[in-house]
């Protein structure tokens, strides 16, 4: 893995429970749907059959592998997705929104925010 992808990635899959995965997305980097949905694509090793889309994101977080927990998700520089893709943006909010709810577990499986 590249020493750019260590700084998105600061806990390596496999780590014992306590250790958290730190997933970033920065609105100033991933500037489009596709960028979005690309880096978590990549970052969660969706494959090929991922279909970059609200649905399908569900679909391939619900469940994680259990060594992908648990996952905490920043959303940098939000607003200037937010700006330019306001329904897509509330879109994926909603999603992760599911995904936690899914988790049943406040801040110990799946966590994010979204800062400005």
């Amino acid at each position: 893995m590249s020493a750019w992808s260590m700084t998105w990635l600061n806990c390596a899959a496999g780590c014992a429970r306590g250790c958290m995965k730190t997933v970033i997305l920065d609105g100033v980097i991933h500037r489009t749907p596709a960028d979005v949905y690309d880096h978590l694509a990549k970052v969660f090793d969706f494959g090929p059959y991922f279909g970059r889309n609200p649905d399908a994101l569900y679909d391939f977080l619900v469940p994680l592998a259990p060594e992908e927990m648990p996952v905490r998700l920043i959303w940098r520089n939000s607003g200037m997705f937010r700006q330019q893709f306001g329904e897509v943006f509330a879109q994926l909010q909603q999603v992760f929104d599911h995904v936690r709810r899914y988790y049943k577990c406040d801040d110990d499986c799946f966590t994010w925010n979204a800062e400005s």
